[in-house]
């Protein structure tokens, strides 16, 4: 599944009545996507040396998002998390405030996160932004290593 595919699925999802069939099974897709994407990538704790975030090891950032949610921001592109860190001016010397992070560490952190109140996850891609909870790609993603 390309990441492009992903952005419209959620263009797609925005034309759904929410309690719809439809918008439950596009839905589903869309988070089923996000666990077999390869490329995933989200921003860093501002703390993070430039050297932790080149090398991938920086930890997640956590802030507050749609609603005053807890919430943790996720791209299936890496030119959406730049263009989204240089918006937001989140920086660090000059470098971008993201990393590629694999689904089995992203998992592992949400799953930890869901325990301290995060429960928002934002799905950012550019115009097409999907805003859910974490429990959906947790369930998702630990379902998926299962198989």
């Amino acid at each position: 599944m390309t990441e492009s595919l992903v952005q419209e699925k959620i263009a797609l999802l925005n034309r759904y009545e929410e309690s719809s069939e439809q918008f439950q099974s596009c839905y589903e897709k869309i988070i089923f996507d996000i666990v077999k994407t390869k490329d995933l990538f989200t921003v860093v704790r501002k703390e993070s040396s430039v050297e932790s975030i080149k090398d991938g090891t920086a930890p997640i950032f956590c802030g507050i998002g749609y609603n005053d949610t807890p919430s943790v921001w996720l791209f299936t592109e890496e030119t959406i998390a730049k263009e989204y860190t240089n918006h937001y001016n989140l920086k660090k010397d000059e470098v971008g405030l993201y990393k590629k992070v694999a689904i089995e560490e992203l998992t592992v952190f949400l799953f930890n996160a869901m325990f301290s109140g995060v429960s928002g996850l934002i799905v950012d891609e550019g115009k097409n932004t999907l805003t859910t909870n974490v429990y959906d790609l947790v369930n998702t993603s630990l379902l998926a290593m299962q198989r």
